[in-house]
């Protein structure tokens, strides 16, 4: 404990005060803003993600849409992309499913998210 009383005495002297600061405030104050601008561009993508994947199942939906030109429009937009029409006693649905990967600024893996939107079929 005296080391470390020592030790902290001997770090914030006046003659190198500015790099003391600099290194123990500055540099962990930094790396936790990009950390968190990582995560705030994390929520801002999957926002993004999620509202095409609802917009796959809502054009998927349309009444005068092919099956060709839906996965003409997967293709372009989501590959990857799954669409799938439920029809049951409750009426008709489009599924729309798909799978994004996210990289976050100082996490050791990528993140794996599941998007799924439901759309009622046009008549």
């Amino acid at each position: 404990m005296r080391f470390l009383k020592s030790l902290s005495f001997e770090l914030w002297r006046e003659s190198g005060s500015a790099v003391v600061e600099f290194v123990l405030v500055v540099l962990p104050c930094s790396l936790m803003i990009l950390i968190i601008q990582g995560l705030f561009g994390f929520a801002s993508a999957l926002q993004v993600s999620q509202q095409q994947t609802y917009e796959l199942a809502r054009y998927a939906a349309l009444a005068d849409v092919t099956v060709r030109e839906i996965d003409s429009n997967v293709a372009a937009n989501a590959p990857g992309a799954e669409i799938q029409r439920v029809i049951d006693d409750s009426g008709c649905f489009y599924f729309a499913r798909r799978v994004r990967n996210f990289d976050i600024w100082g996490w050791p893996f990528p993140i794996e998210v599941h998007l799924e939107a439901k759309v009622t079929c046009e008549v």
